[in-house]
């Protein structure tokens, strides 16, 4: 990975988390309003039994096959969110901790250059210019990292 493309992973990695409340938020809707636990059999009902029950039945399965599809979707996507952000993080530790303060500063919690100048003793100018330097080091380690490297989950959402 270049350093433009480690860019874009770093300041993807502030909006994981409302990513996946916004996913979490979906399945419980789901949960909430698909959830047949609670209906009542009515047995010793008059049962149809014509083609209109077939057609009815049907639709009804097509339609629990594409909710759980959805529900799958969403399962999988919490699941590549976690570990996307387990990995940069990952990362971002094993850096220098004036690195992994400016680009934590910078990218994570989003402060401003004289926040993170203050913070690591120097001026805005060396802060910018290790920032340059941290990047050339977390691209490698992200190229090296086979998890990000290969992850079809960032190509497609975020590359």
């Amino acid at each position: 990975m270049n350093k433009a493309d480690t860019e874009k992973i770093l300041k993807f990695y502030p909006r994981i988390d409302d990513d996946i409340r916004m996913c979490k938020a979906s399945l419980a809707e789901y949960e909430e309003r698909y959830n047949t636990i609670g209906a009542i059999t009515y047995d010793g009902m008059p049962k149809g039994s014509g083609t209109s029950d077939k057609v009815a039945k049907r639709a009804i399965r097509n339609a629990e096959a594409d909710i759980k599809a959805h529900i799958d979707f969403l399962h999988e996507r919490i699941r590549e969110l976690n570990r996307t952000r387990t990995e940069i993080l990952k990362e971002l530790t094993t850096l220098q901790t004036v690195h992994k303060l400016i680009l934590t500063g910078f990218y994570i919690k989003g402060l401003k250059w004289e926040q993170i100048a203050a913070q690591a003793g120097y001026s805005v100018r060396q802060a910018q210019n290790h920032r340059t330097e941290a990047l050339e080091i977390m691209a490698k380690k992200v190229t090296r990292n086979r998890y990000l490297s290969k992850s079809k989950f960032l190509k497609k959402n975020v590359l």
